[in-house]
């Protein structure tokens, strides 16, 4: 490695979602990589529960987070309307997996 850090765009079918299209990218690029974001901040955090916030992000942690590969965070920033408990819930999920 020269030092020197690239960055990618990747372009992101959203009909397919950020999930899969990272997942695509992964498999189609063997270099060190990061990925920052994808959490859905018009669905799934103002309606989801939860319960259902700490699965969706244990599965992008468990298919982008290896070798400390992913940035937790939202597609975006969180708006007015996603409920605390929500917020609290995409942090509260265990990281040791992606050490």
């Amino acid at each position: 490695m020269d030092g020197k850090i690239r960055v990618a765009i990747v372009p992101v079918d959203l009909k397919k979602g950020f999930l899969k299209a990272a997942a695509h990218a992964n498999r189609m690029e063997k270099k060190r990589k990061v990925f920052h974001g994808g959490i859905d901040t018009q669905g799934l955090l103002p309606f989801g529960k939860p319960e259902e916030v700490k699965r969706e992000v244990r599965r992008f942690m468990d298919l982008l987070g290896k070798d400390g590969g992913y940035i937790l965070m939202a597609s975006q920033g969180f708006e007015g309307d996603v409920p605390i408990e929500n917020i609290e819930a995409v942090y509260s999920v265990d990281r040791s997996c992606c050490n």
